[in-house]
């Protein structure tokens, strides 16, 4: 039996996503482009510094195509790029690689029945220990990683009493390594509720059910109900309540606790832009805050202090921002149970699965596929003058393996500078610095980059740039010094 590859899956479901669109009205752009680049690297293998580093030229070519669908029922986002890279001193390292991304939203029966998917193909650090920056480095350690994510659901609303919900969601990350575990997660979705009116009782129940593989040690089953009522007592001012039942399994969290959980208490709404929130009760306590004065300023504050099910005591996530005439302020914390995998799916679109930076904390803790605890924070600043961007970022994460007693931290931070030379070019300035450290014998990994490069527009739909950029890697597991300087030339055209 023939069996197809996860990359071929994608491409067939957004082949098929393209016919149904056809049949929705949907109004495509469809955008080729090329892009070529020469790339000078005096240590293409990231050969240690007592090693003899290994020089080399690299060509890369990639044409790669956009397609973009909009219609009343039908919403399609898609890009493929075809790599390809050739050395000029060695041609046996010549490779290519496929880099795909495809999310869609189609509303199948109309206001019953939709269908979301979304995916991704990439390249990403897999070997422990291995220090790779990108596909340019010559390096056993990168692979191909495939998310893909299918969604069915049904929405409808039932008169004026209250609207319905169920869905049914499947995942799977494909990692290109028998080192680690393919990891699946199926989860389904329903609720019942009335929708929120300040004049009448507010009401709704939830319930979910979910499931996530890697191996059979370590695996994730969990079922959640839960209801919540909220009852107008006077202006502004309403009485709710909370609870719910867990039950499950998670082989590698050893704090995970099934029961049920209440919580009675009140909820004032002066304004539409202030919101306060408190409820206690029997192993649940919790407390949410929102204050938006205006379009330039927000601020979301939940605690959650629950004694049932994987979260964390005393629990809390925060997002704030802010905006001046020419600054803009965001600061986010967030305390959860997670995984690698799960946080693939939470982030389709931005963190990477296996990131540079994430990966080593396998090498540092020998760990893969652990439900852990996660603490992470961002801080950024942006100040825009009339020619200058000015950025600073800084982040912070702690990690708590409670199966294996272990614990990771990830910090960094980063300064940025843009500069608008002129309407057709520009020129960026960053300068990072990312730590993993561990409780572990095996010495801190950090890595400290520079980068320079410069834009310019040629005309319609012709880019060039230049860019100039320094990488050095420290610590590990052998604690060495890796370095690397590069500098490459490259013009995209969109046709």
């Amino acid at each position: 039996m023939k069996v197809c590859k996860p990359g071929q899956v994608l491409l067939l479901c957004g082949l098929c996503l393209i016919d149904l669109g056809s049949a929705f009205a949907v109004e495509w752009q469809i955008t080729p482009q090329v892009e070529v680049a020469e790339t000078y690297s005096d240590n293409i293998t990231l050969a240690p510094d007592t090693a003899v580093a290994s020089d080399d030229y690299i060509t890369q070519i990639t044409p790669g195509i956009a397609i973009k669908g909009k219609g009343r029922r039908l919403t399609l986002d898609s890009n493929y790029t075809l790599q390809s890279l050739y050395y000029a001193k060695d041609s046996a390292r010549n490779q290519t690689y496929n880099q795909l991304h495809l999310a869609a939203n189609a509303e199948l029966i109309d206001e019953f029945f939709y269908l979301s998917a979304d995916g991704r193909l990439s390249q990403q650090l897999l070997s422990p220990g291995a220090s790779v920056a990108d596909n340019l480095n010559i390096n056993s350690g990168r692979g191909d990683v495939v998310t893909t994510r299918i969604q069915p659901s049904i929405k409808h609303r039932l008169g004026k009493l209250a609207e319905l919900g169920l869905s049914y969601s499947e995942g799977r990350v494909n990692y290109g390594s028998a080192a680690i575990a393919d990891a699946r997660l199926q989860e389904t979705k329903f609720f019942l509720g009335r929708a929120e009116d300040s004049t009448k009782l507010d009401w709704l129940l939830n319930y979910s059910q979910s499931q996530q593989w890697a191996t059979e040690a370590l695996s994730v089953e969990r079922e959640q109900s839960a209801a919540v009522l909220r009852y107008p007592l006077f202006d502004h001012f309403s009485l709710i309540a909370n609870g719910g039942k867990e039950e499950g399994r998670i082989n590698s969290l050893q704090n995970y606790q099934s029961g049920t959980y209440w919580s009675a208490g009140a909820n004032w709404r002066p304004s539409a832009h202030f919101l306060l929130e408190a409820a206690s009760g029997d192993k649940d306590q919790q407390a949410r805050m929102l204050w938006n004065p205006g379009v330039r300023t927000s601020l979301s504050i939940i605690y959650l202090n629950r004694d049932v099910g994987v979260r964390a005591s005393n629990t809390w996530t925060g997002t704030l921002q802010h905006s001046t005439r020419r600054t803009h302020w965001i600061l986010t914390h967030v305390k959860e149970i997670t995984s690698d995998a799960a946080l693939a799916f939470v982030y389709p679109n931005g963190d990477t699965i296996r990131g540079e930076v994430y990966q080593r904390i396998i090498a540092l803790l020998g760990i893969t596929e652990q439900s852990f605890t996660r603490s992470n924070s961002v801080g950024s600043v942006t100040y825009s003058a009339r020619k200058n961007d000015f950025s600073l970022g800084v982040s912070g994460e702690q990690r708590d393996y409670a199966l294996s007693g272990r614990q990771a931290q990830l910090h960094g931070g980063y300064i940025g500078w843009h500069l608008r030379l002129s309407p057709k070019a520009s020129s960026d300035v960053r300068y990072a610095v990312d730590r993993a450290s561990g409780n572990s014998t095996i010495n801190d990994v950090e890595t400290v980059s520079l980068v320079w490069s410069l834009k310019r527009s040629l005309g319609k739909g012709i880019t060039t740039g230049l860019e100039m950029r320094t990488t050095e890697m420290n610590g590990g597991a052998a604690n060495v010094t890796r370095s690397e300087n590069r500098l490459s030339a490259n013009a995209r055209v969109i046709f």
